[in-house]
């Protein structure tokens, strides 16, 4: 599973001229899982991988890197 840095994925969004509404029917990714995605929330890749490609960045511009290689306790993943 895969982290979006909350920063640098409203940066992208900024970047790329979008609200959410437009980045989820451009994406093809539900509105609620993209305001997720926004909060950090764990990820399957190819969603990540969806949003990325409609905002024409590749996913590692926005991963989030876990120091140290530990497990956020958060677990519940979308």
């Amino acid at each position: 599973m895969l982290r979006a840095d909350p920063q640098k994925m409203l940066i992208a969004i900024g970047n790329a001229g979008m609200d959410l509404q437009e980045l989820s029917v451009a994406s093809g990714v539900n509105y609620g899982v993209i305001c997720l995605m926004r909060r950090g929330r764990l990820m399957k890749p190819w969603k990540l991988g969806k949003v990325c490609k409609a905002l024409g960045i590749r996913v590692e511009d926005i991963v989030q890197t876990e120091e140290g290689g530990e497990q956020s306790h958060e677990t519940q993943t979308v």
